[in-house]
């Protein structure tokens, strides 16, 4: 919002109470003492247009320090020459622009990232600010021409001023979001803004990506299976020497426990998801899932790999001379938590979908130990982000999508809210909105249920000020008068409406 904008929202805002107080003085003063007063109205008007803020019944922002200092300055000054009520009335003034300075150490991103929430309490503040004006100019002529009492009249106008809390709107949900980042960071969660924190309380459905995220992500070899008299782990691990995936990987590994020494392939092709082809000792190998070898014109047809992938075992296919010389088998077992982690997200009627490159039978196997209803086989990394996507357009439902934040990237920035599980630097990837330091899942469902209270305590705080201003509002004008013969007088209204940002933040902090 441009400078011009601000000076025009404030001047609106402030003119009309400047001129109530000109009225309330004029009442029982001569008009010297008028003039004086709406001299020290417009001098106050002035001091804060060239503090360059803004006034929109919450945040006061300045600029640098220097602003700061001459505007409290000034304020101070002008309670020593005002009255009491014009004193009151600076000095709410005062609080809410130190508010606005500490901004940074209390609010800080979680305001200026604008989160959905935000914007609406925002939009009700500056409703309010015309709104309460109007009702204290109908309070004030009907207050006179029903009791013929000026200074009545203009008491009960300025009741209605004070009273009215628009900043309320406005602290009820920065607040919050901000005590509910500073929760999750406690807990080992970085979520990039307030915005994703709201957003994450809104997921209909939960991918998780299984090796490292599910699984332990240290695949062991538990079966090996030669079909030649030549094939054995060192061969194997040979083919694979130069394989950065993890099932090579661990083949490599265990050949060099073993053995301690690997020969040294003449030529190397790696196609990632699905296999290898390398020059060994002069015949050419071929290594991968079954359904890669079947691309190369080779026949798998093995009960053993087949009895092997149903026990929740990935299976990995050797073959020469188009046909198969020999089996490796590796488990990658469940990590201990991710049955509960699972049972947490799905009591909370989110849907929860595995996701793996390998084939159906493993698959299966896999998300029965930890009851997941549906798993998506056979995805090679580059494809995650498209099944991401025909997720969303086939269900349109808010898709969450949990992965280490590196190979899973594409497929996290593509979900409505990313996941990246094993943050251990502290540095939150740049594809993904949440991150979890810990390997533990149960995060996944503790940072929802978090989003959810967080949104469930900014309704309350809403729904609150709202009531609190309406009632007070009514009071404010008068509203009981007849029946009680009693009206609060502005200074009453002006601590009150102080009251109502206080019950915000005590509100807030329950989430604590």
């Amino acid at each position: 919002m441009s400078q011009q904008q601000l000076r025009k929202r404030m001047i609106l805002t402030l003119v009309p109470a400047a001129f109530i107080f000109i009225l309330s003085k004029g009442a029982f003063s001569d008009l010297s003492r008028v003039i004086t007063f709406g001299v020290e109205g417009v001098f106050l008007l002035f001091v804060l247009i060239i503090n360059r803020s803004r006034f929109a019944g919450g945040f006061v922002a300045f600029k640098n320090k220097k602003a700061t200092r001459d505007t409290l300055v000034s304020l101070g000054v002008l309670i020593g020459i005002l009255n009491l009520k014009f004193a009151m009335a600076a000095a709410v003034l005062a609080i809410v622009s130190i508010s606005e300075c500490i901004e940074n150490r209390i609010i800080g991103e979680t305001y200026t990232s604008r989160d959905p929430i935000t914007k609406s309490a925002e939009k009700a503040a500056l409703m309010l600010v015309p709104i309460s004006i109007a009702v204290a100019v109908i309070t004030y002529f009907l207050w006179f021409f029903g009791s013929h009492d000026l200074v009545r009249a203009a008491d009960a106008c300025m009741a209605v001023l004070f009273i009215a809390s628009p900043c309320a709107f406005n602290y009820a949900a920065p607040i919050t979001l901000k005590i509910g980042l500073e929760k999750s960071a406690e807990k080992g969660v970085l979520i990039k803004s307030a915005a994703v924190l709201e957003d994450a309380h809104s997921i209909d459905m939960v991918v998780l990506d299984k090796t490292g995220t599910i699984t332990v992500g240290n695949p062991q070899i538990t079966d090996i299976i030669a079909m030649s008299d030549d094939f054995d782990l060192r061969l194997a691990a040979g083919i694979e020497k130069h394989s950065v995936h993890p099932l090579a990987e661990a083949i490599v590994s265990a050949a060099l426990e073993r053995s301690g020494e690997i020969a040294e392939p003449e030529t190397y092709e790696e196609i990632p998801g699905r296999g290898a082809v390398a020059r060994l000792r002069g015949k050419e190998y071929i290594a991968g899932n079954a359904t890669f070898l079947e691309s190369k014109g080779i026949e798998v047809d093995s009960e053993e790999g087949e009895e092997l992938s149903r026990r929740g075992k990935t299976v990995v296919y050797f073959a020469r001379d188009e046909e198969i010389i020999g089996i490796i088998a590796l488990r990658d077992g469940p990590k201990p938590t991710s049955l509960r982690a699972v049972s947490r997200i799905e009591n909370m009627g989110i849907d929860v979908i595995m996701l793996t490159g390998d084939n159906r039978e493993t698959a299966e196997a896999i998300k029965k130990e930890v009851g997941i209803d549906r798993a998506i086989s056979q995805i090679l990394p580059q494809d995650k982000d498209k099944v991401i996507a025909n997720l969303q357009a086939d269900t349109q439902k808010v898709v969450a999508m949990v992965g280490d934040g590196i190979s899973d990237a594409p497929a996290i920035r593509q979900a409505d809210v990313g996941f990246a599980i094993g943050v251990d630097d502290g540095a939150l990837p740049e594809s993904a909105d949440i991150g979890i330091m810990s390997d533990d899942l149960n995060a996944i469902g503790g940072t929802i249920e978090l989003s959810k209270k967080v949104t469930s305590k900014i309704k309350e705080n809403l729904i609150g000020v709202t009531v609190y201003n309406v009632a007070g509002i009514l009071v404010a004008a008068g509203s009981l008068y007849m029946l009680t013969g009693w009206a609060p007088n502005p200074i009453l209204c002006s601590i009150f409406m102080c009251l109502s940002s206080i019950g915000i933040a005590i509100n807030s902090m329950r989430l604590r």
